[in-house]
């Protein structure tokens, strides 16, 4: 693990600024007064929970973007987000512009951190313009990515407007090296920091109009998201009885209707083509909406990834993992110590007609081999063979076991399929993976259509980074 001075981590805070960092173009909110960036400096806020780690991110951070300052938050390695008025206590740190904020989880230092309104960067005097979290040993990739508190944690970042990272090693391992990923980390910030203001947030706090529409849910009903008659006139359809539905920006109304093109309504006569942005257009928004807020990258990066040697990033999207069989129930006489709990054993054992045997691979494997191959069944086919014979029993009670007196929940048996751009493919190839994800639920209004989504996937040749983050 690194180890370094206090002052080469973070710069005193009122320290002198060099560079200022260019504008996101194309950008559909309202303007930010200038009043707002003579309001304190420009930082990068650092979240995590292991002290020695924070200070190798920090350093990748303070190297790659050496105009910006430093605020780094300590935080406990756990779930959720703390509602009801619950004081965490705030101590200083081991180094000086470094926190600890004790007994909270990650989104909750991430709120804290940034609240524009009284987060703990505005009480520096201090404008968030880039949050990383991590570097964390977790796995974000797949599916897992959902329920990561590293990607929880980045998305709460993110939801107060400002730019986000998240940097982790996709294992739970605290043996795996962080250094590969700071040293990612850092090559990517290089990246980042031509396509974000440095000197103050874009988005940060929210405007609440006008929606972005270019490339956007909010232009449903336009050119760019089409809609037949009917369904058009139903979406738009204005309610006389809304609450202050004239007024009341804050509730919306039928904000995308005030802020986009005419819809496709069915006096218009027109017909209801789809106009696509071009590649180039789609990757101005793709910019946007990161230094938005709209969307924030999740880089995973495998521990023998080497930098120094050439290692490469791969532009990706959530690959194809699931965990099959993690949970095993456990009957009044079972010591429960049999080996099958989570570890993907079959419930027809030998007698398995669908299954197969898989090889296997860890992240610190060039390829998939034989040593260490499982069985592994088939559990859809199994579920429909035996479905039809229980078909003929009308009972329940025919089809009831014996009630367990608990059940033990395991890792399961992660099982991968190849899937074009993913991440885990990518990492499994030893690539850094880096992928756009998307802030808000799909459908949202600032969410990201999908011919936007896809032109993240394209690479800048050599790298591998993302060609939106390199232009």
């Amino acid at each position: 693990r690194a180890s370094t001075s206090a002052a080469s981590i973070a710069p005193r805070v009122g320290a002198s600024r060099t560079r200022r960092g260019r504008c996101a173009r194309s950008s559909t909110r309202v303007p930010r007064s200038s009043a707002v960036a003579s309001a304190g400096g420009g930082a990068v806020v650092v979240l995590g929970t292991d002290e020695a780690d924070m200070r190798m991110t920090a350093r990748a951070v303070r190297d790659a973007m050496p105009s910006c300052l430093l605020l780094c938050v300590l935080h406990d390695d756990r779930d959720g987000l703390t509602r009801g008025g619950v004081e965490h206590a705030l101590e200083p740190g081991p180094w000086e512009g470094c926190y600890r904020l004790v007994g909270a989880s990650g989104e909750d230092a991430a709120v804290v951190a940034v609240d524009p309104t009284d987060g703990l960067a505005r009480c520096l005097g201090l404008c968030p313009v880039l949050c990383v979290v991590g570097v964390a040993r977790e796995t974000c990739l797949g599916e897992d990515g959902n329920g990561a508190r590293t990607t929880r944690t980045a998305r709460r970042c993110a939801v107060a407007g400002v730019p986000t990272i998240a940097v982790s090693v996709p294992t739970r391992s605290p043996d795996a090296p962080a250094a590969p990923a700071a040293s990612a980390l850092a090559r990517l910030l290089r990246a980042v920091a031509r396509v974000v203001r440095t000197d103050a947030p874009a988005n940060c706090p929210r405007s609440h109009f006008p929606f972005p529409t270019r490339g956007r849910w909010s232009a449903v009903g336009t050119s760019q998201l089409p809609l037949d008659a009917t369904l058009a006139a139903q979406l738009f359809a204005r309610d006389v009885g809304d609450f202050a539905a004239e007024d009341c920006w804050s509730l919306g109304g039928a904000g995308a209707t005030l802020h986009a093109q005419t819809p496709n309504a069915p006096n218009t006569g027109g017909p209801n083509r789809e106009t696509r942005l071009s590649p180039a257009e789609a990757r101005e928004v793709l910019r946007d909406a990161f230094g938005e807020g709209d969307v924030f990258l999740s880089v995973s990066v495998p521990p023998r990834w080497d930098g120094a040697a050439g290692g490469k990033f791969a532009a990706a999207r959530p690959g194809v993992l699931w965990r099959q069989q993690t949970a095993r129930a456990v009957f009044p006489n079972d010591g429960g110590d049999d080996g099958t709990a989570g570890d993907g054993g079959s419930s027809t054992g030998s007698k398995d007609l669908w299954g197969r045997t898989l090889p296997v691979q860890s992240l610190g494997d060039a390829r998939a081999g034989e040593a260490g191959a499982r069985f592994v069944p088939q559990l859809a086919t199994e579920a429909a063979v035996n479905g039809r014979s229980e078909a003929a029993s009308t009972s329940t009670s025919e089809r009831r076991r014996p009630m367990p007196r608990g059940f033990k929940v395991g890792p399961g048996t992660v099982v991968a399929d190849d899937s074009a751009g993913g991440d885990v493919d990518a990492v499994m190839g030893n690539k850094a993976a880096v992928c756009a994800v998307q802030t808000w639920p799909h459908g949202h209004a600032f969410s990201l259509l999908d011919h936007v989504a896809a032109e993240a996937l394209r690479e800048y040749p050599g790298t591998g980074l993302p060609l939106w983050l390199c232009e």
